[in-house]
């Protein structure tokens, strides 16, 4: 089944909008834990936003296809904030970290590591 794009962030924004409402009462977690869970998935939707703005594919089953939205996904951001800013770096590699799937492995890990 093909979840859209605009699915996914309606999916994002409600899960943003439940962890609102929960986090506030949990005593379970840190401030700083709850933090950067909340950083994490605007960074996502952050991402599929861009995605989306730019008419990039999230879905690339291809090898092919996924260097080829990389290599444009760098150009965009280079150009949109001025060649090597910092802030392209950061969207550059949010988004490398979802086209390549590794943000699933990297939050398991840094939560095996934040322990």
């Amino acid at each position: 089944m093909a979840i859209s794009l605009d699915q996914q962030i309606e999916e994002l924004e409600y899960e943003l909008r439940m962890r609102a409402q929960v986090y506030p009462r949990s005593r379970k977690m840190r401030e700083g834990e709850k933090a950067l869970h909340v950083a994490r998935l605007e960074a996502v939707l952050k991402t599929l936003r861009f995605l989306k703005g730019h008419e990039i594919p999230a879905e690339m089953p291809r090898p092919a296809d996924l260097i080829a939205a990389l290599v444009h996904i760098r150009q965009v951001a280079s150009n949109m904030l001025g060649g090597g800013a910092k802030e392209a770096e950061q969207i550059i590699k949010v988004v490398e970290d979802v086209l390549t799937g590794m943000v699933v492995p990297k939050l398991k890990e840094e939560t095996r590591t934040d322990g």
